[in-house]
C-alpha cells in the first residue's frame, strides 16, 4: 500500500482467540487478503508481547483486543480494523 508517496508494509495479524477459536476463518481472511491486496504476511505474535514490526506497518486485523493494543502502542502503527 502506498501512503503519502511512501510504500507501507502491510502484515494481517488475526489474533489469538481467531487463531483457537476458528483457525480455519483465519486462514479464509489471509486468503482473501491475498488475493485482493497482493501477498500480506501473517503477523501471529500475540499482540501482548513486543510485536517486532517496523515502524509505518500497516497492521490489518480481526481482534478488538488487539486493535485497543495496537492503537495504544508506541511503534507509529497504521491499524485497520476488519469485522
Amino acid at each position: 500500500m502506498i501512503v503519502g508517496g511512501i510504500l507501507m508494509k502491510q502484515v494481517y495479524a488475526p489474533g489469538c482467540a481467531l487463531l483457537i477459536y476458528k483457525p480455519q476463518l483465519a486462514e479464509k481472511i489471509l486468503e482473501f487478503l491475498n488475493k485482493n491486496l497482493g501477498n500480506i504476511p501473517e503477523h501471529i505474535i500475540c499482540c501482548r508481547h513486543e510485536p517486532n514490526l517496523e515502524r509505518g506497518t500497516q497492521v490489518i486485523n480481526t481482534c478488538t483486543g488487539c486493535d485497543n493494543r495496537y492503537r495504544g502502542s508506541t511503534h507509529a502503527l497504521y491499524i485497520i480494523y476488519y469485522i
